[in-house]
This record gives structure tokens, sequence and C-alpha cells, in this order.
């Protein structure tokens, strides 16, 4: 079994890999663990699957490793790649979206396009070493290449942390922590309010600069979650938000001023008050808190600080900080410095994007650079 490239792992960078370079001409086949390939991606985006944003840039991942990755395939390049997939989007404030909204479009536009590019597709193997001549070695068997490509994600949600896979070609990898999760703190901070949804804003201090968020905040038993939760747990997992505080604005469309008249236009007590803004429950915690003084009330409203004890579950998480060490690879090419036609592509390396579409960006854009790498050398088209 020999071919022009073996891309260890089927999910979204690695299949997107194999149908770029199979568009080149390239014999390639595809290993993967799993008894399917794909099978994170049908849980992204709460099965909606936002694949890109119109707002693609270095700023929104951890690391400027990224930038000629991204300069070479940007937002409208992710869209043109699932238009020639027989895929159309929709951008709803700035992500993108398969029109159907629903995961499984992209997964078939995938899946299709892997079967159309005769791309050889193994499940349930899991690869157990790959030597320097690049045999690939898995529980089922043997694979020669003239390139390898490490496309093995990591351990967030259903996958599998491969990254030992390159440590034979001397290429180390950082501690991964969850990323994209919800955030753990102490249950006295929500007391009664499981299962409560408001819009708010959110911000975290970073040295001197504070980060914002908007959106959905749901509070769980010990834990605070939503979207704008999930784009900040990014800065916990970087380890770079000052005292792990989190600042909550209840109102965020309303000032102290503005709800310090209308909750003294109200008659009644502070809590009767308070329920005719807050849900009651919430109410009946800023009431406590605040020990019935309205003034103190809005204080609480419009900047409840809450420690952060810890992230998510990393089975929980969509994404993980941390993978292998970027400055072993060329950010020209996403080849290894360490040895020639071995690549590595989207989360198994130690690159990380904030929520909104950036991580799946990253897949498509890196598997864009390799693919084009490969071709430059063994393409036949």
């Amino acid at each position: 079994m020999t071919y022009d490239v073996v891309i260890v792992g089927g999910g979204a960078s690695g299949i997107a890999t194999a149908i770029m370079c199979a568009r080149q001409g390239l014999h390639v086949a595809v290993i993967e663990n799993n008894d399917r390939i794909l099978k994170k991606v049908l849980a992204t985006g709460n099965g909606k699957c936002n694949f890109t944003n119109s707002a693609v840039s270095v700023e929104k991942y951890n690391t400027h490793f990224v930038a000629n990755t991204l300069s070479c395939f940007g937002y409208n390049d992710a869209v043109k790649f699932f238009e020639s997939l027989g895929m159309m989007s929709i951008n709803e404030e700035g992500r993108e979206y398969p029109y159907s909204r629903q995961a499984s479009t992209v997964v078939f536009a995938l899946m299709n396009g892997a079967d159309n590019s005769l791309i050889d597709i193994k499940t349930g193997e899991r690869v157990t070493h790959i030597d320097s001549g690049f045999v690939v070695t898995s529980n089922k068997g043997k694979y020669t290449a003239k390139c390898v490509v490490i496309a093995t994600g990591s351990n967030a949600t259903t996958g599998l942390a491969s990254y030992d896979l390159a440590k034979p070609f001397k290429h180390n990898y950082t501690v991964c922590t969850p990323s994209l999760t919800y955030l753990l703190c102490n249950k006295d901070y929500i007391a009664g309010l499981a299962g409560i949804r408001i819009k708010a804003s959110a911000s975290v201090k970073i040295g001197s600069k504070i980060v914002q968020k908007s959106g959905e905040l749901l509070f769980r038993n010990n834990a605070i979650s939503g979207i704008m939760v999930f784009e900040l747990s990014s800065y916990f997992a970087r380890h770079v938000v000052s005292n792990n505080i989190v600042t909550i604005d209840m109102a965020p469309d309303k000032t102290k001023a503005e709800l310090d008249k209308f909750l003294r236009g109200i008659e009644g007590d502070t809590l009767t008050r308070l329920i005719g803004i807050l849900p009651k429950q919430l109410a009946i915690l800023v009431n406590k808190l605040a020990k019935g003084d309205i003034a103190k009330s809005i204080d609480i409203i419009k900047g409840y600080k809450i420690a952060i004890d810890g992230l998510g579950e990393i089975k929980n998480a969509q994404v993980v900080s941390g993978g292998l060490d970027v400055s072993h690879f060329d950010s020209k090419t996403l080849e290894s410095k360490n040895i020639s036609n071995l690549y590595a592509t989207g989360e198994v390396l130690d690159v990380d994007g904030e929520c909104g579409g950036y991580n799946l960006h990253w897949a498509w854009a890196s598997a864009n650079l390799v693919a084009k790498s490969i071709g430059e050398k063994y393409g036949k088209k």
C-alpha cells in the first residue's frame, strides 16, 4: 500500500488536506481511528457548523505563526472551497454557516468531495508509529508514502491525543488545556441559578486591556456557560487573565442611572423591584448580596465579579490550547524543520482561535498550505 500522501487523522483538516492534495493528482490515503470520519464536525456550532468567519485575522489566534497561512487562505477562500464541494453557505453577523444551518451538510460536502477524489479512507485504524522512511504503521497494516501529514487534532470532545507520533522526529508539544468551554466557579457565586439564561456582557482584564464579549449567559450548577463565556475561556486556557476574574454586566444596554430611575419608580421592597428587571432567582441572589440596598444592587447588576476556579472538562471543550510546538514547523509550508516531507495541519499544532468559526477556518487554511506545498513537489496536475 504505497501512496503519494498518507494523512493521519480524518477530521476537518485531514479530509480537507486529502481533497486538496487529490485535486492535484496525488494518490492519497487517510487513516482514521474512529469508526467514521469527521465525527467532531457534526457537533460544532451546536450542530449548525460555523465553518469560517468574515473577520478572520491573526488577532483571533493565540500566535502570529498563523499569519502566512491566513494570508494564503482567507474567508472568501473558505467559502469558495465549500462552493466547489457543492455547498451553499450564508453569513450571519460575520459567522458563516451552511445554508441548511446543519453541520451534516458540511460533513456530506466533505465526504462527497473525498469520494469524488478517489481518496482511500481507512476507518477504525489507529496509527501507532511513523518511521523516518515514512512507513506508517497502524493496528491493521503498514503504508508507505512520499509525504505524511499529521492531522490528528486533539483529545477535545471525541478526539484522541496523538502527539507522540511526532516524537521520533524530535517534535515537542505543550501541555493541552481545555478551550472554548464553560468556566467553573464556586457554587456560592451562582446559588439557585442553574438553568437560567440571560442576555449579558462579560469581560476579563488582560494586563492593562479589557476584553469584553456579549451574548447569552447560561448558569450551571457550578459554572457559567454560553457562547460569550466560550469566547473568553480561551484567555483562561492561555493563563493570561488577571486574577482569574470575570465581570458580568446583567443589563448591558442600560446605564446605572437608567436602572436607578426605574427601580426607585416602582413601589415595593427591593426584591420586588429587582424582579421587574431580572429572572426571579437571579433577583433573589442580587438582593441577598446587596442586603436590600438599591444602589448596591445596581452595582452588582452592572459589574458582578465571579472568581473562576478552572475550565470545563476536556471532553466538553470544543478545542484545546496547546499541541505540537509551532517553532519546529516552517510557517510558509507547515513542513517539519526536523525532517523533510512531514507536515502538520489543524488542531494538532499549538494554534487555537476564538469562538466563531476561527478554529475550523484554521483547519481549512492549514490544509490548503500543506496541499500547496506537497503539490509543488509531487503534484501531477
